[in-house]
C-alpha cells in the first residue's frame, strides 16, 4: 500500500470513529475507549498511525473539557420543587426502602418554575407533561390577603357597628338637646375552611424526581387552585365551604333605574357602579368587574352602521375598562352572570398556606405506594357593613331587558 493511500485510509477510519464517540471528559474513559481501536489499527497500518491517534485523543479530551467548563459557568437559578426534591434524594430513597414514613415540604410559593432539560439520552426528551386546560384561577389575587401566624384558635374575630342613630339637630338659643344619638357594636367571627387533595404514586416511580415534580405541579396549579377559585366565587360559607363573594354580594336592583335604548354591557356595568356608589354613600367605588369572556366578546365585535368598531381599542386587544373598573376575564365564571365591586372591601385570611406532605398511609406499605397530599386553610371575609360594595348579576340578559327603554 502506498504512503498516500495509507494516510487517506487512516484519516477516513479516524474520522468515522470520532463521529461515533460520546463526549468523554476524564482520562480513564478516554483511554478505555481508544484501547481496542488502537491495537486494531496498529495491526493494519503500523506505527505511522500513532501520530493520528494521539492527535485524535487530544482533540476529544479538549472538547470534553470545554463542554464541562461551559456547564460549570451556567447561570444559577432560584430553587424550585425539583431542586428541593433532589436535595432530599436520600430521604426519598429511605422512603422508597420503607425506612422513612413521613416527609414534609413547606412552601408559600404557589407557582412551580420550569426547569432546563439536562439529561443526556439517545433521544431528546422534552421536559414536562402536556396538561389538559381547565382554566386559570385568579380570584384570590383580587382580594387583600392576610397570612396569619399560630395561636389564632382557627378563628378571626372583629367588631363592627350594628346601628347608628344620628339625632344631631338645630335648637334655639339656651335650649338643651332633647334626644341623644346612639351607637351599638357587634362582634363577629369566621373560621378557617380547609381545601385538601391527594394522589398516590408507586415507590418505583418516586425515584424518578421529574415524575414526582410533575404530579406536585398538577396538584398545586390545577386541583387546589381551581377548587379555591370556585369556592371564592360560589362557596356557601356553611359546613366546610368557604364563604364565596356571591354569598356576600347583593343582587343588581333594576327597580327604579333609568332605562336605556338598546343597552349593552357597558350600560349595565355603569349602573352597577352607580348602585355601589349610592348604597355605600360614597364609601366604596367599583375596582373590577368579572365575567365570562363570552359575555364581553359582543362588545369587542360591535360595529356602527358604517362597519367601524364602536370600541376600537377593545377590538384591537386593549383590556376593557368600564366606569374606571378594569374587566377581569374568567372562563370559570358561569356565562350570562357578572360580578362587580370594590374588592378592597374583602379580605382573604390564610390560616395555613399551601402545605405539601409525602406520607405513607393506610395500605401504602403493602401496595408499595406513597401518598402526596396538599392542604390549605383559609376563608374570605366581607364585613356586613361593606356587603353592598359587591353586586352580582344572576342573568345579564334579564338585567339588560329590565333596563331597556321601550320606544313608542
Amino acid at each position: 500500500m502506498e504512503k498516500e493511500e495509507l494516510v487517506k485510509t487512516i484519516n477516513e477510519t479516524l474520522d468515522s470513529f470520532k463521529k461515533s464517540l460520546p463526549n468523554f471528559v476524564d482520562d480513564a474513559s478516554l483511554k478505555t475507549a481508544f484501547a481496542d481501536f488502537k491495537v486494531e489499527i496498529m495491526k493494519s497500518f503500523g506505527d505511522e498511525a500513532a501520530k493520528g491517534i494521539s492527535n485524535l485523543e487530544e482533540a476529544v479530551k479538549k472538547q470534553g473539557e470545554t463542554l464541562a467548563a461551559l456547564k460549570n459557568q451556567a447561570p444559577q437559578k432560584s430553587q424550585t420543587f425539583r431542586d428541593m426534591l433532589v436535595a432530599n434524594k436520600e430521604q426519598l430513597q429511605q422512603m422508597a426502602e420503607g425506612k422513612l414514613k413521613r416527609m414534609e415540604i413547606n412552601t408559600t410559593t404557589k407557582d412551580i418554575l420550569s426547569t432546563s432539560h439536562t439529561d443526556s439520552t439517545l433521544a431528546y426528551r422534552e421536559p414536562g407533561v402536556g396538561q389538559i386546560q381547565r382554566g386559570m384561577p385568579f380570584m384570590a389575587d383580587l382580594f387583600p390577603t392576610v397570612r396569619l401566624t399560630t395561636n389564632t384558635g382557627g378563628v378571626v374575630r372583629w367588631s363592627e357597628q350594628l346601628a347608628v342613630t344620628n339625632n344631631a339637630a338645630n335648637i334655639a338659643e339656651a335650649t338643651a338637646p332633647t334626644t341623644q344619638s346612639n351607637l351599638t357594636w357587634v362582634e363577629k367571627s369566621i373560621e378557617g375552611k380547609r381545601i385538601v387533595d391527594f394522589i398516590k404514586i408507586g415507590l418505583d416511580d418516586i425515584k424518578d424526581v421529574d415524575y414526582v415534580l410533575g404530579e406536585v405541579q398538577g396538584l398545586i396549579n390545577k386541583n387546589m387552585k381551581i377548587k379555591e377559585n370556585s369556592q371564592l366565587i360560589n362557596g356557601l360559607g356553611t359546613g366546610n365551604e368557604i364563604a364565596g363573594i356571591n354569598t356576600y354580594a347583593t343582587e343588581f336592583v333594576t327597580a327604579g333605574v333609568s332605562t336605556v335604548i338598546a343597552p349593552n354591557l357597558v350600560d349595565l356595568v355603569n349602573k352597577i357602579g352607580l348602585q355601589i356608589m349610592i348604597d355605600m354613600l360614597g364609601g366604596a367605588a367599583m375596582t373590577n368587574f368579572v365575567a365570562n369572556p363570552t359575555d364581553i366578546q359582543p362588545l369587542k365585535e360591535a360595529k356602527d352602521t358604517n362597519g367601524r368598531y364602536i370600541f376600537e381599542n377593545w377590538a384591537l386587544g386593549q383590556n376593557p375598562a368600564i366606569a374606571g373598573a378594569p374587566y377581569v376575564a374568567n372562563p370559570l365564571m358561569t356565562a350570562d352572570t357578572l360580578l362587580a365591586g370594590d374588592f378592597n372591601m374583602g379580605t382573604l385570611f390564610v390560616f395555613d398556606d399551601l402545605l405539601i406532605e409525602m406520607v405513607r398511609t393506610e395500605n401504602d406499605e403493602l401496595t408499595r405506594k406513597v401518598t402526596i397530599s396538599a392542604y390549605k386553610r383559609e376563608n374570605l371575609r366581607v364585613k356586613d357593613v361593606d356587603k353592598k360594595a359587591f353586586v352580582k348579576v344572576s342573568s345579564i340578559a334579564a338585567a339588560l331587558s329590565a333596563i331597556t327603554k321601550q320606544q313608542a
